[in-house]
């Protein structure tokens, strides 16, 4: 089910896919790579907030972030 995805999993393999760094991540958004790095191994969940920012980052949308709509 699309809803149970856990964002942090989208946005490592997101940012992956840019060849990005947790911390390169972060310094685009204002944030720690620490942040990023809770985020992604489910430590802590991003604000709605954090969670525009990321997308606006990744040049996604949110809803996918939080498995709402499929990755292309």
């Amino acid at each position: 089910m699309a809803g149970n995805i856990v964002p942090g999993t989208t946005i490592a393999r997101l940012r992956l896919r840019l060849c990005w760094t947790q911390d390169e991540l972060g310094a685009r958004i204002g944030r720690a790579g620490a942040t990023v790095s809770r985020w992604e191994s489910g430590a802590r969940t991003p604000s709605l907030e954090d969670l525009q920012l990321v997308a606006e980052a990744l040049g996604v949308t949110a809803s996918l972030l939080v498995g709402a709509i499929a990755e292309p």
